[in-house]
């Protein structure tokens, strides 16, 4: 099995830490953003706070498989096959 895929596994507090960033910051709530998009406002928000709370900011590719793990976001995809994330909705 040494071609098996990976599976999605548990989130790690790191990959936590980058969702609660994107949702604070309202990334995806009116429009649907890309995962450089939301790259790019984790490397702002860290250069912003400047006390090294957010370490190890993924690239677009690993943002997108732990936006996939996380149940808070619908995914879409353009026409040119690019994912298109959106915050879900909250039902009460």
């Amino acid at each position: 099995m040494a071609n098996a895929k990976p599976r999605l596994g548990r989130m790690t507090r790191y990959e936590t830490a980058w969702v609660n960033r994107i949702l604070d910051s309202g990334l995806g709530q009116e429009e649907p953003f890309r995962a450089s998009q939301a790259v790019d406002m984790l490397f702002d928000a860290r250069r912003a706070d400047g006390d090294g709370k957010l370490n190890n900011i993924p690239n677009q590719h690993r943002l997108n498989t732990v936006l996939k793990k996380c149940k808070r976001f619908n995914r879409t995809k353009s026409s040119s096959g690019i994912n298109l994330w959106t915050v879900k909705e909250e039902e009460e």
